[in-house]
């Protein structure tokens, strides 16, 4: 990746992470930019920091809730057929549309969070956006079978009515082809 190219996906990690904290209403403090540049051996240094990490990372969770519910992109979303071959409709058939909102939401996170490389790997942004990737992915996009389709549902549930995001949560569930089943109905 070039000079150029590294500058933009950390003005776009940088530009993700602020609008996520827009949305859940978290006022930017002047040291932000400084912390989310910082190294974790960095953030350790100061007992402020480790605080003021923590609140960016809680809220930036809660942003994503509120962004996801309008299927926000981070990155263009043409990018998830390039990586994954096929569009989101194509690889989630019988989705319903708040679910692929969500979904264009946590893909298009995930692909800017890949974007930044390695350059970034242990910084405080790095460190923010895969909170955020972490814990929608388990929940939402899990890779094991950890947990049935009725307690996924209750854990999405949960997730989506703590964010205070405007997700309907019935349509949400409902419209989710990764659960078995209605789990309405269950």
């Amino acid at each position: 990746m070039s000079v150029n190219g590294s500058a933009l996906e950390l003005d776009l990690g940088l530009a993700a992470v602020a609008v996520m904290l827009e949305r859940a209403g978290l006022r930017r403090e002047p040291g932000d930019t400084d912390l989310l540049l910082s190294y974790a051996a960095e953030t350790e240094s100061s007992k402020d920091k480790p605080r003021r990490f923590a609140v960016i990372a809680d809220s930036a969770l809660q942003g994503f809730f509120h962004l996801a519910a309008e299927g926000y992109t981070f990155v263009p979303v043409d990018r998830y057929r390039e990586e994954f071959g096929d569009s989101l409709q194509e690889n989630y058939p019988g989705a319903g549309v708040a679910f692929v909102r969500f979904a264009t939401s946590y893909w298009t996170l995930h692909m800017l969070h890949g974007r930044l490389g390695t350059r970034y790997a242990g910084t405080s942004l790095q460190q923010v956006l895969r909170f955020v990737e972490d814990r929608v992915g388990r929940a939402f996009f899990p890779e094991d079978d950890v947990l049935d389709s009725a307690q996924l549902a209750r854990v999405q549930q949960r997730l989506i009515a703590q964010s205070g995001a405007p997700i309907d949560v019935e349509q949400f569930l409902f419209g989710n082809p990764l659960l078995v089943g209605n789990p309405l109905a269950e």
